[in-house]
């Protein structure tokens, strides 16, 4: 989690360089009119503005560290760039073949956030959420019925008359992947094996998560520097 934070921040940070621009319209920017292959993933990690990062990145730090623990790091992190990936995919596709318009461009990681997202919402047999930084701050939650609600909202913005910047299409893209891969993981008995681990709570508790998080990455320095 840190990693991928990290990359997205630096990467808004180099955007402030105007004679970074060349390269990072080149390479981390997704032009549908001009699209080359890397743009496909390096956009992921790409925001201009800081509202966009930060936004992205809260919503990365609420879902991230539960869907990591929930399925681990190999599965986590090739569900998160092939979200990315596909979403742009996805964007492509719209622009050329669709409605989209092949002048526009586009950035950000919220492809991969949804892809994610949804992975978790599918998998997690969870059904209570602590608030982060609230104490004794429980609520009841139905992961299914709230992702369901998440994309009836995308498709409903979608399909609303007046113009918007935000990329749907990617973001339908993400779901897709995030929902395949929730499906292969379902057909190769993955919740058999994930409750024989005890791998699955009843409780989200995000701010725990990112502690041990925190306290591992503070560790790997200390080993590092010593």
């Amino acid at each position: 989690m840190t990693a991928l934070i990290g990359s997205n921040v630096l990467i808004c940070a180099l955007w402030r360089f105007v004679p970074l621009w060349p390269l990072l319209t080149r390479y981390f920017m997704h032009v549908p009119g001009y699209p080359r292959a890397i743009q496909a993933v390096a956009n992921v990690f790409s925001h201009v503005q800081y509202e966009h990062l930060l936004g992205n990145m809260f919503m990365l730090l609420l879902v991230g560290p539960v869907c990591h623990e929930l399925v681990g790091r190999g599965v986590f992190v090739g569900t998160y760039v092939a979200s990315g990936a596909v979403g742009t995919l996805f964007s492509l596709y719209w622009a050329n073949l669709g409605r989209g318009s092949i002048s526009a461009h586009s950035v950000g990681a919220s492809a991969a956030i949804w892809g994610i997202s949804t992975l978790f919402c599918l998998l997690t047999d969870m059904n209570s959420i602590k608030i982060p930084f609230m104490k004794d701050m429980e609520f009841s939650f139905h992961p299914k019925m709230l992702l369901a609600a998440f994309i009836g909202l995308e498709i409903y913005s979608s399909l609303r008359r007046k113009q918007t910047s935000m990329d749907h299409a990617s973001h339908f893209g993400g779901m897709f992947v995030g929902a395949s891969a929730a499906g292969y993981l379902h057909l190769n008995g993955w919740h058999q094996r994930s409750s024989l681990r005890g791998a699955q709570g009843k409780t989200v508790d995000v701010e725990k998560t990112v502690r041990e998080e925190i306290k591992e990455v503070k560790d790997s320095v200390v080993k590092v520097v010593k």
